[in-house]
């Protein structure tokens, strides 16, 4: 009853006036209704207290003042009244979903992504989709997210996959983004060649996620406009950005996991050091030099490629990305020289180093040793509460 007081006296600032409400509603959940009802026409302050009143209430009467509240204009209370609803049953909010998910406040339309993903249906796909394209982009990827996880239930797959379509084939960069993300998870392969037309987008957004769905779905066709579109950028005047180097990353990968041959001159371009193409994007051409030609030695290659790994002296000297590239190719060329001089520079115990453990990897496919053993590792942490031989100061 004091706390009670406190909420229902106007004469109350809003902040204890709201505190008083929240406890009371803590404390009980039952019987509050009667007190919350007459606040629900009042200020919105007023509507605030009566939502928290009955934040723990599951009467009839509870339930049908939350979803009074929950239609209600002002997104703090309706955010309060829903967040009761969907607690005691998403299906409670499901009156309120349309109006939910179309809401100007995002913390309501999350509400309403919860309900529908949490309740799917055909319908409710349909209306998430539109929100693929949502501002906030932590809705539209919770969305992204949600559709793969819901696409695996049969009677959901099929219209998943036709709505991400039909956004990914729209003007919204946003929708192009989480569409070519999900279609690319989904291995959906019709959506390829709106994905080749996506690369030039000029949101970097849409094209480094069109760039890696297409390496996701890996379909042998797109192969040639791919080695076309890498060629055009790499002649390209303009200077690279980071987005460009993902994006032409990506798409390295994408020649080298279909092995595609016509790609090895334009991929050998990226070798030698320069500061005219990105580090990702240089890396990856290595990598996929190697394995669209695994188990073909190339001597001219190999010089090249050693030349990489060895250049640590210059300024500037080469990246470790490239370097640790050249030699996972090397490997994949069975280049028996080159091999040969990084085995000289290995001990006899295994290191954790990242580059060591590249080398062994290359060596290991020129023998039929087995994978290097790696020693346990020991990592010391300092700085306890509580140590052997410290006192308190």
């Amino acid at each position: 009853e004091s706390l009670l007081t406190l909420a229902m006296s106007v004469e109350n600032s809003g902040d204890v006036r709201l505190a008083a409400a929240r406890a009371a509603g803590q404390v009980a959940d039952h019987g509050l209704e009667q007190r919350a009802e007459p606040l629900t026409t009042r200020s919105i302050l007023d509507r605030l207290c009566a939502a928290a009143l009955i934040a723990r209430h599951r009467s009839e009467q509870a339930i049908k003042l939350n979803q009074l509240l929950g239609a209600d204009v002002e997104p703090t209370v309706a955010g309060a009244a829903l967040r009761s609803l969907y607690a005691i049953d998403p299906n409670l909010v499901v009156p309120l979903l349309n109006s939910t998910l179309q809401n100007a406040d995002a913390n309501i339309r999350r509400i309403g992504i919860e309900t529908a993903l949490m309740l799917p249906t055909v319908e409710r796909v349909q209306l998430l989709s539109a929100l693929l394209n949502d501002p906030h982009p932590g809705l539209r990827s919770q969305v992204r997210d949600g559709f793969f996880a819901l696409s695996k239930t049969q009677e959901l797959n099929g219209v998943i996959r036709q709505s991400t379509i039909a956004v990914l084939g729209g003007d919204d960069w946003r929708g192009q983004e989480q569409g070519a993300m999900l279609l690319g998870a989904l291995d959906e392969e019709s959506a390829a060649p709106r994905l080749l037309g996506l690369l030039d987008a000029t949101r970097s957004e849409v094209s480094v996620a069109s760039a890696w769905a297409l390496k996701s779905l890996a379909v042998p066709e797109t192969a040639a406009p791919v080695r076309d579109y890498v060629q055009r950028q790499t002649t390209s005047e303009e200077l690279v950005t980071p987005s460009r180097d993902h994006q032409l990353a990506h798409l390295m990968e994408l020649l080298g996991t279909l092995k595609y041959a016509a790609a090895i001159p334009l991929l050998e371009i990226y070798i030698p050091k320069t500061d005219r193409y990105g580090v990702n994007s240089r890396s990856c051409a290595s990598w996929a030099l190697g394995v669209i030609q695994e188990g073909q030695p190339n001597e001219r290659l190999a010089k090249k490629l050693m030349e990489r790994y060895a250049d640590t002296n210059s300024l500037p000297p080469e990246v470790f990305e490239v370097r640790r590239a050249a030699v996972l190719t090397l490997g994949r060329l069975r280049a028996k020289p080159e091999l040969a001089v990084l085995k000289r520079l290995l001990g006899e115990a295994v290191d954790q180093e990242l580059m060591e453990l590249s080398i062994r990897w290359a060596l290991q496919q020129n023998s039929d040793d087995g994978p290097p053993v790696v020693g346990p590792i020991h990592l010391e942490r300092r700085g306890w509460f509580l140590e052997p031989g410290l006192t308190n100061p």
